[in-house]
């Protein structure tokens, strides 16, 4: 029976929000993060925070529409499961049929609020790296970007353990031809289709995975490029574009960001961009005490240098 199948199942997340079982699907866009070791289930607790609070931000009303998609979605299926089962068992079925839905009603209206979430980690089961999906409407470049910006402007990152925080937008199985398969699809297209002369580069991270040899992957990634565009790969800071590529066991993940902004916010590093914000307000002080004092001795500022 129904309600003994679900008596029977056992819990697969933890309270954290951690998935218990082994690795989930790793696919779709998201977001890869590292944090410190042993420091887990703090990191996923305050990256969910983190997250929660920027699509609250960025996408306001999105998280409660999709609330009621998925709401809806498991009722619609649920009732087709039960019918299924009751055109099987017969009329004596139907009272029986009558308090499941009942009872499933209650159970979703308290649980779907935390079940049907834009964004979900998926567990890894490897220490410090954990991957958050994010459902659409949801640009995980946008996301991080101003999640970025904040924490340069601010000087706050209201996290303690997370390292870096990697978008991505494009995911396929780890073999060759579906890479660039999805490079030629949907990575390439946007920029490398439309714009000239570009030049680019390579990020490459790989965990666990011994079936993708970086210098092939990197060769055909870089062969894929529309070659009468006259874009050419360049290993320097000179790149315009990055073609970021995290492999973690059978799973590619891809994103493209310009350039300047990977190096802007040092490469996602979560406690880097921190220094660097609290070190561009030590020179703004420093700036302003400066002209502070050359104003009260006389002395004249051009183009804020002291001469």
């Amino acid at each position: 029976m129904a309600v003994d199948n679900r008596q029977k199942k056992k819990k697969q997340y933890r309270s954290d929000g951690t998935y218990i079982g082994g690795t989930q699907n790793l696919s779709g866009p998201g977001v890869w993060v590292t944090g410190l070791r042993s420091k887990e289930r703090q990191s996923v607790a305050e990256m969910y925070q983190v997250l929660e609070s920027l699509v609250e931000e960025l996408y306001p009303g999105e998280q409660e529409k999709y609330r009621i998609f998925r709401e809806s979605f498991w009722a619609d299926e649920e009732k087709a499961r039960l019918a299924a089962t009751a055109a099987e068992e017969g009329d004596d079925f139907e009272d029986e049929l009558a308090k499941e839905l009942a009872e499933l009603k209650l159970e979703r209206s308290s649980k779907t609020k935390k079940k049907a979430s834009l964004i979900v980690n998926k567990h890894t089961d490897i220490d410090c790296i954990m991957f958050f999906s994010l459902h659409p409407p949801i640009d995980p470049l946008h996301l991080v970007l101003h999640y970025a910006n904040q924490i340069l402007r601010t000087g706050v990152s209201q996290t303690r353990t997370i390292q870096r925080i990697t978008p991505v937008s494009y995911s396929c199985r780890a073999e060759l031809d579906e890479v660039i398969k999805l490079v030629k699809e949907k990575v390439y297209p946007g920029v490398f289709e439309t714009q000239e002369n570009l030049r680019f580069r390579i990020d490459h991270h790989s965990v666990q995975n011994q079936t993708l040899e970086k210098a092939t992957l990197l060769k055909g990634m870089a062969e894929a490029v529309p070659a009468d565009r006259g874009h050419i790969v360049d290993l320097s800071e000179n790149a315009q574009w990055i073609v970021l590529v995290r492999i973690v066991r059978n799973t590619v993940s891809i994103g493209l960001i310009p350039s300047a902004e990977f190096i802007r916010f040092k490469k996602f590093n979560v406690p880097s961009i921190v220094a660097a914000a609290g070190l561009a307000k030590d020179e703004a002080g420093e700036g302003l005490r400066s002209g502070r004092v050359a104003a009260s001795s006389g002395i004249k500022m051009v183009e804020g240098e002291n001469i």
